[in-house]
């Protein structure tokens, strides 16, 4: 949900998020300083909200999928990008032991239409 990209981010923080679905909706959101740069079901590259927005670097699709195909999906390969964008490795072991979680505050504040607005 935007709302709550933007909100993980504010303050100067950055924040990645993906969804893959049974059926091939698979989205990628990506959130800087409280702000989306990117909120999207991609098809080919994925481009940020604002055209040439500095905070995204197209350079970090490239390689991933065949963009010249319009039908090919992403699916898995948002793993990869979530690697290249954030800088960290996404370890195999993440899928099958428990993870440290943190309680988002305050889930009554994204119920409101503004939490869903993408600009």
């Amino acid at each position: 949900m935007p709302g709550v990209l933007r909100s993980l981010s504010r303050g100067g923080g950055r924040c990645f998020g993906l969804q893959l679905d049974v059926n091939g909706g698979d989205s990628v959101h990506y959130a800087v300083d409280g702000e989306l740069v990117v909120h999207e079901e991609p098809y080919g590259p994925v481009t940020p909200l604002r055209e040439g927005d500095p905070r995204w670097n197209p350079a970090w699709c490239g390689g991933l999928i065949d963009v010249t195909d319009p039908t090919e999906l992403w699916g898995p390969k948002l793993f990869l990008l979530a690697e290249r964008v954030m800088g960290t490795v996404i370890e195999r072991s993440w899928f099958t032991m428990s993870l440290r979680t943190a309680e988002v505050p305050a889930a009554t504040a994204f119920t409101g239409a503004g939490a869903w607005d993408v600009p």
